[in-house]
């Protein structure tokens, strides 16, 4: 019976939370990753504009990064679930 229900909320875009905690830590470390090199780019600069700017525009391509990244992980979840529905048809 819960078997069936995880199946139906998988079908209808449901995750269980400890799946979704599981996909943030893979975002995670992939985003803590680029972190330091994205950090190194900075550091390096000499901030012409001024250090506000570089911070706001170091937080803006962090989280199109972020938002990128999370994009892969649930597509690729999406995948897994997909394939593993129909592997269970079969």
């Amino acid at each position: 019976m819960a078997e069936q229900l995880n199946r139906m909320r998988s079908q209808l875009g449901y995750m269980p939370v400890s799946e979704v905690h599981h996909l943030l830590d893979r975002i995670g470390q992939r985003l803590s990753k680029i972190d330091e090199p994205l950090a190194r780019e900075y550091m390096l600069d000499p901030f012409p504009d001024g250090i506000e700017q570089k911070i706001r525009q170091m937080c803006r391509r962090r989280q199109a990064l972020f938002a990128r990244l999370a994009q892969e992980e649930l597509r690729a979840e999406s995948e897994r679930l997909n394939d593993e529905a129909a592997s269970e048809e079969t």
